[in-house]
C-alpha cells in the first residue's frame, strides 16, 4: 500500500488501522496524520515508512441507500 493510498482513504471517511484494531490512524484538528492506540490513548505521527505501511488495512464505511 502506497502512503497517499491510506491518506486518501482517510479523507474520504474510510477507517484506517495499523497492525491491528487498536491502532487507528487519524487526521487530528490541525491536519496532522496520526497513530492513535485506542488503549492508552497515546498518538504517534505516520510517516511514510515501509514500517507502518506494509501493515495497513482499510474498512470502507457502507453507504446507506434511501429508497425515493
Amino acid at each position: 500500500m502506497k502512503y497517499k493510498d491510506v491518506i486518501n482513504a482517510i479523507n474520504r471517511g474510510a477507517s484506517v488501522y495499523w497492525s491491528n484494531h487498536n491502532y487507528k490512524i487519524i487526521k487530528d484538528s490541525i491536519g496532522q496524520y496520526l497513530i492513535h492506540s485506542q488503549c492508552n490513548d497515546h498518538y504517534i505521527k505516520f510517516t511514510d515508512s515501509e514500517y507502518y505501511l506494509k501493515d495497513i488495512y482499510i474498512f470502507e464505511k457502507e453507504e446507506k441507500w434511501r429508497k425515493k
